[in-house]
């Protein structure tokens, strides 16, 4: 028998958050909810090694899409190097007339959208600040001149360390448990700037005897190595983000959660984003929690210089340990000697050793493989026209090269993918059998990756299921014009594709900002499929 926590009567009712404790009744589950249940009732538990210092594992079994926390950012900024954005609502400034010029904050210069966003916090925290010490914006970016500019790195420091002023517990309490490596990123010289130009700054605007410039340069570093990015491209915000409790998951190249953030509407000045962190894939209780620090849809050679430059340490994950990349070959190329193996690196976890052929043994130089994929990055980037047709061929040229399931392939495909059935030209109406056809063969290549390395209620993995039902749906409809399928086979067939592009929805939803485009996807699909 399992007896109540509260009054110890038998118990049938679990908590349905942790599973771990019981109750007879409501009435004794908001009672102890009260006494301090909401605290402890977590699906995970944190704890520590000394490799990994502070980890997660799950506190009992966790289906996908189970929501582990969520919370809002401590303090959020533009990027080191930002285009020109308001400091007020944080939406990219755009030109509204035709003046030259954006509105600039009356007090410290800094350019906004209007005079409404200079009261918004935190913004007027640091205008306070700097309009006390007479600190104008030297910023020169204007309606005819909007790249992005470096300036903006003084301003997220800034308001971390204004949370030493304003929540001093807090700050303390930030600065002994996350990791900075600030005297490694100072070693590299990686800092030498930000000593020259941040911390004058700093200490024109703070008193230079608390602030001083290992203080400074640690709380930078501090959000060098922890911050998320805040990227809403509907509303114009590209930022980062500093969240506490999402620090306590640990990375992984193939993680099993995933984490999105969403504007909280507010009554007051105050601007707040929520990040929440939700399963991706079903988790045994004991199992790590993971998150990654990283695009896992690069390869091993980029995921980890990435990691290396930015976070200050070496994965050594399962999928970086494994030169074939879980069997997927994500970043192998065509041996150019034998022209029938694979290029694989010797050593994975050396970023920089020899390549070699699985076939014939030939041996490239790791600067071979980097200077390939940079060449081919270029090319995508700068000369191919982002068109199915220029993708095509560039899938073509470059085939003897690189094979089919390369990640930037892989990368490229998925765009055909969205493209197909999508775009002007290429909508579902104007699509050949062949083309249609096509179609529904890239989104079963890339769906077979990601099942590999971006598995579960992935975004782009869920982007691909509803792509693939939507094609399968107008393939069928197609056939069945032409009498070669049965039609009451058809229509089951096609309500477990519309249930699956729901399901693909309902996911994608989540993060609130992709619903109108989601709503016109979903109507495009229903029209399509009784049209």
């Amino acid at each position: 028998m399992t007896n109540c926590k509260i009054c110890n009567a038998e118990a049938k009712q679990k908590c349905s958050g942790c599973f771990n404790v019981f109750y007879c009744s409501r009435n004794c589950q908001v009672t102890d909810w009260k006494n301090g249940h909401k605290n402890d009732c977590k699906p995970y538990e944190v704890k520590r090694n000394s490799k990994l210092g502070r980890y997660t594992i799950a506190s009992r079994d966790l289906k996908a899409g189970e929501v582990l926390f969520r919370e809002v950012a401590v303090v959020h900024g533009p990027k080191m190097l930002s285009n020109p954005i308001c400091l007020g609502c944080h939406k990219a400034l755009v030109i509204k007339s035709k003046k030259t010029d954006f509105y600039r904050c009356s007090r410290c210069s800094w350019p906004l959208c209007s005079k409404q966003c200079e009261r918004l916090d935190p913004h007027i925290d640091e205008c306070n600040l700097m309009s006390s010490k007479n600190y104008k914006s030297p910023i020169k970016v204007n309606c005819l001149n909007q790249q992005s500019d470096a300036i903006y790195c003084l301003i997220f420091p800034l308001r971390f360390l204004i949370l030493k002023l304003k929540q001093p517990k807090v700050f303390e309490k930030i600065l002994s448990e996350l990791e900075s490596h600030v005297d490694e990123r100072i070693a590299s010289g990686s800092y030498d700037s930000h000593k020259h130009h941040l911390v004058p700054f700093i200490q024109k605007l703070l008193d230079p005897n608390v602030f001083t410039e290992h203080l400074i340069l640690t709380a930078t570093a501090i959000l060098d190595n922890n911050c998320f990015e805040i990227s809403m491209p509907l509303r114009g915000i590209e930022m980062g983000g500093l969240f506490l409790i999402s620090l306590i998951l640990c990375h992984d190249c193939v993680p099993n959660t995933k984490h999105y953030v969403n504007y909280v509407e507010s009554d007051s000045d105050i601007q707040r984003y929520q990040m929440t962190f939700e399963t991706t894939v079903p988790v045994k209780k004991g199992e790590q929690l993971t998150t990654t620090y990283t695009d896992t849809l690069k390869t091993t050679l980029e995921r980890r210089k990435h990691l290396k430059q930015t976070k200050i340490f070496d994965c050594d994950c399962k999928r970086c340990m494994d030169a074939s990349e879980l069997s997927t070959y994500g970043s192998s190329w065509r041996c150019q000697r034998c022209f029938n193996g694979l290029i694989v690196s010797t050593n994975s976890l050396n970023n920089n050793s020899e390549w070699h052929c699985e076939s014939c043994n030939a041996v490239y130089s790791c600067e071979d493989i980097s200077g390939k994929l940079n060449r081919l990055q270029i090319q995508l980037r700068t000369s191919v026209n982002r068109q199915p047709e220029s993708l095509e061929k560039f899938l073509v040229q470059t085939s003897d090269e690189i094979h089919g399931n390369h990640l930037l392939i892989i990368e490229v495909k998925y765009m055909l993918c969205l493209m197909y059935g999508n775009i002007g030209g290429y909508h579902y109406k104007e699509l050949s059998e062949n083309l249609l056809q096509r179609k529904i063969d890239l989104c079963n290549n890339v769906l077979d990756i990601y099942n590999t390395v971006h598995p579960g209620r992935t975004d782009q993995r869920m982007n691909i299921i509803f792509e693939l039902n939507c094609a399968k749906i107008i393939d069928m409809k197609t056939k069945l014009s032409k009498n070669l399928i049965n039609k009451t086979n058809v229509m089951h067939a096609i309500d477990q594709c519309l249930k699956q592009i729901k399901d693909c929805y309902d996911v994608l939803v989540l993060e609130m900002e992709n619903k109108g485009i989601m709503d016109k996807r979903l109507e495009r699909i229903m029209n399509e499929s009784f049209m």
